[in-house]
């Protein structure tokens, strides 16, 4: 890439619409949470420069111990918003002391994706100013939209 390019992950659900106990991004599979999954994509990503982690107060430290833990070295955690749009925000507003060229927001609880959409996405963010690039869940499978 001849351009910076960073990820904000939104993760201030608290499991609610779930009727869960533990929120979403932090359940556990094979043993690793949900968020680890999803922040590992983003690491592997060469020409991803940072990630910020936008989460609830009371789950900071939480978030905190999975990065520690994964050894996760380009991943942030910042204090997200009362609605999605304000942790995007907040997100975003972690960035300011060295912003990027482009962000890419993707939904903390989503951990699988692929390389080549994240670039397609980055690449024409930063042609045109903005890109989106919507997974629609269709039961039987994904679609792109």
């Amino acid at each position: 890439m001849d351009f910076r390019v960073s990820v904000v992950l939104p993760a201030g659900g608290n499991g609610v619409r779930m009727r869960h106990s533990v929120p979403k991004q932090f359940c556990l599979i094979e043993g690793r949470s949900v968020l680890a999954y999803t922040i590992e994509c983003f690491e592997r990503i060469a020409w991803v420069e940072s990630i910020i982690v936008a989460v609830a107060t009371e789950h900071v430290a939480a978030t905190h111990d999975i990065i520690a833990a994964e050894g996760f070295v380009k991943t942030k955690v910042t204090v997200g918003g009362d609605s999605r749009h304000r942790s995007i925000r907040s997100g975003i507003d972690a960035l300011r002391h060295d912003p990027p060229d482009v962000v890419v927001v993707h939904d903390a609880v989503r951990p699988i994706l692929h390389e080549k959409i994240v670039r397609d996405v980055a690449i024409a963010a930063n042609k045109h100013g903005v890109s989106t690039h919507i997974l629609i869940s269709m039961g039987g499978g994904d679609r792109i939209r």
